[in-house]
């Protein structure tokens, strides 16, 4: 994508683009059964990637999904979306496994998967390229 290459050669930085590097980048998905607004409050979304939000407002258990730590689109959607360092996710969710006080989200190998996992369980959450449309997916807006 043309905009990873603008981003190595620092012109993202420089205010040379007319459209926000996020919504390039990534987007935040849920099931379509999943009860919750089109647009969420960043600091949800990070309380919902970090494993300490662990249920949706209905109650029900929240099922996130996520790309190996090593995928270019993980370490965008952390840094860029998330405004954490793929490390620090790391760090928490081992913290919250090694101390038995909760999991870590459940690891997809690649994108394809991604969409699979997302339509098949009725409570999940991950992050795809883009806003791409997809069947039984609804995206959702961070704010």
């Amino acid at each position: 994508m043309w905009w990873r290459v603008a981003r190595k050669l620092g012109l993202l930085g420089l205010g040379l683009t007319l459209v926000s590097d996020v919504a390039l980048g990534q987007g935040v998905y849920v099931n379509a059964k999943v009860r919750v607004p089109e647009h969420m409050a960043l600091g949800k979304l990070r309380s919902i990637f970090t494993m300490h939000q662990r249920q949706w407002d209905d109650g029900a258990t929240i099922k996130v999904f996520v790309l190996p730590d090593d995928h270019p689109l993980h370490r965008d959607f952390a840094r860029d979306l998330l405004k954490v360092f793929p490390y620090r996710l790391r760090q928490q969710w081992d913290r919250l496994t090694f101390s038995g006080t909760g999991t870590a989200p459940v690891t997809v190998s690649d994108l394809d998967e991604m969409r699979q996992a997302l339509r098949r369980e009725p409570n999940s959450i991950g992050y795809l390229e883009g806003e791409e449309a997809v069947a039984g997916l609804k995206h959702i807006v961070a704010e």
